[in-house]
């Protein structure tokens, strides 16, 4: 790392850890690695009350960096929110990069890269870019977040309809202090963050990849098909949370709030119908309308005019199927007819070929054509 000069921009990177001792490692290194020519840097790691080692693994790395590693090492467990957005305060940056425990960055330029495109973009409060997802089980990058097809251009619009920025990659404008509005218990709350920051101003993108994001057991997001019933039991209120909170960020903006509704609504459609299983369903379905009766009156209105036309149109399908089953019906009578008649006239000829006329007459015939051929 490059040694401090006066008057230089600080950037501060905010790492919040809990029980990552497999992984702070490699995170706190991916930092270290960083080209810092044109700025300084301070690392600063907020660990949760971890109940491994990495608190140890923290103060070795502090003891080796002591001008760039800032420890703030809790004895208790304060939670995710209060451990992040206090560690977001004790940033004193004009500049603040998020690096999880668990994750880690992968290019060496990345905090000069978008250093130099904040400089450059006075009116952009966040820069960020894609980074690979790597599943932990399997040991291989399983995909790329967001998605390399979608757009290269984002607005704050977009970003309150759903959240396509992911942790590690994003570098903010300090405007602290960093407030929570008093909505505690909120997930996800790095999506709240970058709100935080988007109603300021433009969102930058660099379209390269710097990091990855890791999916392991014991992360906070992972789930299966198997689990994710119990994460939404769980985390269906700290869902409702962060959209309470980005309420409060875009409070007396109609055009806002009606985005926020709309995502609000369509992210937990989504999530229930398409995550938890049918097992689990009717319980979250129950969770919700106890929990949050009005959420729950909003989905039903919300879907009321979508069941009308599904009825209508099941209604139509079932006279459709009616009438076409009686044309079936009809089809399959006029068939039996047309075989009962066609058995009748085999057995009329049938009797006719057994008739004493019958073979008299065919005699007839046989001997008429022996005298034609003599």
């Amino acid at each position: 790392m490059t040694r401090k000069k006066p008057s230089r921009d600080l950037i501060s990177i905010v790492m919040i850890t809990y029980n990552h001792e497999a992984y702070i490692t490699q995170a706190i290194k991916s930092v270290l690695s960083q080209k810092t020519e044109e700025f300084d840097v301070e690392l600063i790691i907020a660990d949760d009350a971890s109940t491994d080692a990495t608190a140890k693994v923290i103060e070795t790395f502090k003891k080796k960096y002591p001008k760039i590693i800032k420890p703030i090492l809790h004895k208790n467990n304060i939670g995710i929110q209060d451990n992040f957005i206090g560690a977001l305060n004790a940033a004193k940056g004009k500049y603040i990069a998020l690096c999880e425990g668990d994750d880690y960055w992968t290019d060496s330029s990345k905090l000069d890269r978008q250093y130099r495109y904040m400089e450059s973009h006075p009116n952009d409060y966040l820069v960020f870019h894609p980074v690979e997802v790597k599943d932990e089980l399997s040991n291989k990058i399983i995909g790329c977040y967001p998605d390399d097809k979608i757009s290269k251009t984002y607005t704050l619009e977009e970003l309150l309809d759903h959240n396509f920025i992911q942790t590690n990659s994003v570098l903010y404008r300090s405007i602290g202090p960093y407030k929570d509005n008093n909505v505690k218990n909120m997930l996800p709350l790095d999506w709240y963050i970058h709100l935080y920051h988007a109603r300021c101003g433009e969102i930058g993108f660099i379209d390269r990849r710097m990091a990855v994001y890791r999916k392991h057991t014991s992360s906070v997001w992972w789930r299966n098909s198997e689990s994710s019933g119990k994460f939404w039991k769980k985390n269906l209120r700290p869902h409702l949370n962060t959209f309470r909170g980005i309420e409060l960020l875009f409070k007396g903006s109609d055009k806002y709030q009606k985005i926020i509704n709309t995502s609000k609504i369509n992210t937990l459609l989504y999530n229930i119908i398409n995550e938890v299983p049918p097992s689990s369903r009717k319980e979250i379905i129950h969770l919700l309308n106890k929990s949050c009766p009005d959420i729950f009156i909003e989905i039903t209105l919300y879907l009321y005019p979508q069941v009308t036309t599904l009825r209508t149109e099941a209604g139509r399908l079932k006279t459709e199927n009616a009438e076409l089953r009686e044309k079936t019906n009809k089809m399959y009578q006029d068939i039996e007819y047309q075989n009962n008649e066609i058995s009748q006239l085999a057995e009329e000829i049938s009797q006719i070929k057994n008739s004493k006329m019958y073979r008299y007459m065919k005699k007839i015939r046989s001997a008429k054509h022996k005298i034609t051929m003599r």
